[in-house]
């Protein structure tokens, strides 16, 4: 028996350690997870570039994927500019926790038209505008950063992805829809029903006062 005793004693301690040694790194390595800031959103970008591209996955829709590398401010890269960038938006002073990575958006408000292309008047090229035939798919910090000012978050803006995802006519949005837009979350354009994408379109955006990007789709519906 003194024996059994002393085989189960040379057993059990180092279980023992084991599972304390790995209860305690499973505490310490959980919180790495997750990225502590004062500030909602973490990056801005300055200078965004964009292009086309399509997709039928959950319904026909223009991309407008953008080169986020293009223009970032941080406070790693210039904490100035971003201060003053965090300033001008009412953030800063919070206490958040965000699952890797954090939020990352347009520094200045978007401007996004759309047309179809129409014919040919001559040698000119003819576009339609359809501004209420499309909605635009975009998420922006904007209604968070209204939730903050009014105390804490709830928990899916604290581990969650924090931007909040709308989907409007695309000739309804103005500036003030269109500020802080989240460029991680896709940024689309889909028709309203019962309208169908169908043709080339022409695409315009522009972040803030910079210069007006044209872009082209490929042909819909021409199968």
């Amino acid at each position: 028996m003194r024996e059994l005793a002393r085989w189960m004693v040379l057993m059990v301690v180092p279980a023992a350690a084991f599972l304390v040694t790995g209860c305690r790194k499973v505490h310490e390595e959980q919180p790495g997870k997750f990225q502590h800031s004062e500030f909602l959103i973490v990056s801005y970008f300055a200078d965004p570039r964009f292009s086309l591209s399509a997709t039928s996955i959950g319904g026909e829709r223009i991309l407008l994927q953008c080169d986020k590398r293009r223009g970032e401010i941080s406070l790693a890269s210039d904490s100035a500019a971003y201060r003053k960038l965090a300033a001008k938006y009412g953030d800063g002073g919070r206490d958040l926790y965000f699952y890797r990575p954090g939020g990352w958006a347009y520094a200045e408000p978007l401007a996004v038209e759309c047309a179809v292309f129409a014919g040919m008047n001559g040698s000119d090229s003819v576009w339609r505008d359809v501004g209420d035939s499309v909605e635009l798919v975009y998420g922006s910090y904007v209604p968070v950063l209204r939730l903050l000012r009014g105390g804490n978050p709830p928990p899916e803006y604290r581990y969650e992805r924090p931007s909040v995802e709308s989907a409007q006519r695309l000739g309804s949005l103005g500036a003030d829809d269109l500020t802080l837009v989240d460029c991680q979350r896709e940024l689309a354009l889909r028709a309203v029903a019962p309208y169908r994408l169908k043709g080339r379109y022409r695409v315009k955006i522009r972040a803030g006062k910079g210069e007006w990007q044209t872009l082209k789709s490929h042909e819909w519906g021409s199968e």
